[in-house]
């Protein structure tokens, strides 16, 4: 008898065990679990298990903060029962309610065990769920920079930061009614006769699908129709006077309040309508005008002046000398000068008696006469610049 009953309690175990394991198996085998939302919305397990994990989440997108809360039922899970959560990313609880904020996106395995009260293994099972993270949530800023030769172009540049994840998406709003995309956008803005105040929004998307938006005042200065060119008058560069320009910039359409900034292609520059100005050297220089409003431009125009510079008059001067015994022949020798950097171009003699000469150096005879005959020599020499300059000495031929 006592075979028969201890026969019948190992069976009656042994099949209590197998239909158990073979449950756990098939909760195992058929949880198709579906993952919780970005929004709050409801995962879990699906159809309904002996142990299920069900779960929500927060949405990640500032102010909140992503946070899975998990609860597990089913029946298999007893009264009063004990939990132990594993979440995949290193963290656990003991809670009835396990919550978990996972740091990072990814895929991550929950695992459940359910207790007794008295702490007795009742089984077990898991849930995938799929994670954006934490600081998720960019923060939007960006400047923007005007073009100074076309101040109704702006570069708009995006300096908009997000800490975990990266960005999906950059829309520009310009204010104008236009649109753009991009972290780095060019904006011509229409052209008004007075200053224009847009306000500029930036909207940014995070892969997570949060967004973060910064709205800037940007003001665009008015346009003006301005025409016209540098004119420009000169002295004479010859002594007795010395070369001095006169610029005067074009003001048709320009504003009362604008300012004339000149550069003169020579190193130096210049404030002012009209301004003065002395080149040093022989040259042809470009010169610039920025007409601005507002420490703006609003105007440009160039134009080229061909300059003879300073102290480019020559200075005549010439020795002479007997050449024969009888004194009627002399040889006349050009001892002129004119600054460093230009050139005597020109050798012009008179000699008095009607004859001349156009070398720097000449010999020259006069006939005797019967009384002493004295002629006045004049020489005039030209340099690269055009000026001229002369001077005159007396020669005396003896009489026969």
């Amino acid at each position: 008898m006592k075979k028969i009953i201890t026969i019948l309690f190992i069976a009656i175990t042994l099949n209590s065990c197998v239909k158990y394991v073979e449950k756990e198996s098939n909760n195992n085998a058929n949880n198709n679990p579906t993952t919780g939302g970005t929004g709050g919305t409801t995962g879990g397990s699906g159809t309904s298990q002996p142990i299920n994990i069900n779960y929500t989440s927060t949405s990640p997108c500032a102010p909140s903060n992503e946070v899975f809360t998990f609860t597990c039922s089913g029946s298999k899970v007893p009264n009063n029962a004990k939990f132990e959560w594993y979440f995949g990313d290193g963290n656990n609880s003991n809670d009835v309610i396990g919550r978990n904020a996972y740091q990072w996106a990814g895929h991550y395995n929950v695992l459940v065990k359910v207790k007794t009260s008295n702490g007795d293994d009742v089984g077990q099972t898991t849930v995938n769920v799929t994670t954006v993270g934490q600081g998720v949530t960019p923060i939007a800023s960006f400047y923007s920079q005007m073009n100074t030769s076309t101040p109704t172009l702006f570069s708009f540049n995006s300096t908009s930061s997000l800490q975990n994840g990266n960005m999906n998406s950059f829309e520009w709003d310009f204010g104008d009614g236009t649109k753009g995309n991009g972290s780095f956008v060019n904006k011509n803005f229409p052209s008004h006769s007075r200053d224009t105040i847009y306000n500029v929004k930036l909207t940014v998307k995070s892969e997570a699908g949060c967004i973060a938006t910064r709205t800037n005042v940007v003001a665009v200065p008015a346009t003006y129709n301005i025409s016209g060119n540098i004119t420009f008058t000169a002295t004479s560069a010859c002594a007795p006077s010395s070369e001095e320009f006169t610029f005067t910039a074009p003001t048709t359409g320009t504003p009362n309040t604008a300012t004339y900034h000149w550069d003169f292609g020579d190193g130096s520059i210049a404030v002012g309508n009209p301004i003065k100005k002395k080149f040093s050297f022989t040259n042809t220089y470009d010169v610039k005008l920025i007409i601005k409003n507002n420490n703006l431009d609003i105007y440009r125009t160039t134009v080229p002046v061909v300059t003879k510079g300073q102290d480019v008059t020559p200075v005549s001067a010439f020795v002479y000398n007997n050449t024969t015994s009888t004194g009627e022949s002399f040889n006349f020798n050009s001892t002129s000068t004119v600054r460093s950097g230009a050139s005597i171009t020109s050798f012009i003699w008179d000699f008095g008696d009607g004859t001349t000469g156009n070398q720097i150096n000449v010999n020259k005879s006069y006939p005797r006469q019967s009384t002493d005959k004295t002629y006045t020599v004049k020489l005039t020499v030209t340099a690269n610049s055009g000026c001229s300059n002369f001077t005159t000495s007396t020669v005396t031929v003896p009489k026969l």
